[in-house]
């Protein structure tokens, strides 16, 4: 199974396969993805359970860091899952904005504690071209629309076309 996420991908109409192309998943050791030699293929040398091997995506290198593999696969979606407080960093943030000239950006992590980011933090770094869901997501805009200098922003070229593109991180 490619999971909720994918199997909801393939419902709407694309093969397996296509669905699961679509999206990079990065582990604690780096992104899962071809086993080249190009970074240690440090997910590969612990051994892929039946869950994860689907997931390895053909872009990049195995073990590649989440900025890198954000810049590599050029995701129009962050979608954090991790539990690992600020591992959505400017720099992460600021590579997706430079891929997609609106990327959505998803800090799931509860308690927001252990958000991989903060609205405020990707609102910022996205040069206030993100599209935010989270917790506290709807609070951040009711604030935006108080403070006419942030509540708009310069349009720029989408780099990408991949619309439903994303680039995980699963700890």
């Amino acid at each position: 199974s490619a999971g909720p996420i994918g199997d909801g991908i393939v419902e709407a109409g694309l093969r397996r396969e296509d669905a699961m192309r679509r999206f990079c998943v990065v582990t604690s050791q780096g992104a899962l993805g071809a086993r080249d030699g190009a970074r240690g293929d440090p997910n590969h040398a612990r051994g892929l359970s039946a869950d994860r091997a689907p997931w390895v995506c053909a872009a990049v290198s195995d073990g590649t860091p989440l900025a890198e593999a954000v810049r590599q696969f050029a995701p129009t979606c962050l979608l954090g899952l991790s539990t690992v407080p600020g591992v959505f960093s400017e720099d992460v943030v600021r590579a997706a904005a430079d891929a997609c000239a609106r990327p959505i950006v998803m800090p799931m992590t509860n308690p927001t504690s252990k958000s991989e980011c903060t609205p405020e933090q990707a609102y910022t770094c996205a040069r206030a071209a993100a599209s935010l869901a989270s917790r506290r997501a709807a609070a951040f805009a009711s604030s935006l629309r108080r403070r006419s200098s942030c509540a708009t922003s310069e349009p720029r070229a989408s780099a990408s076309s991949r619309a439903a593109a994303c680039c995980a991180f699963a700890a």
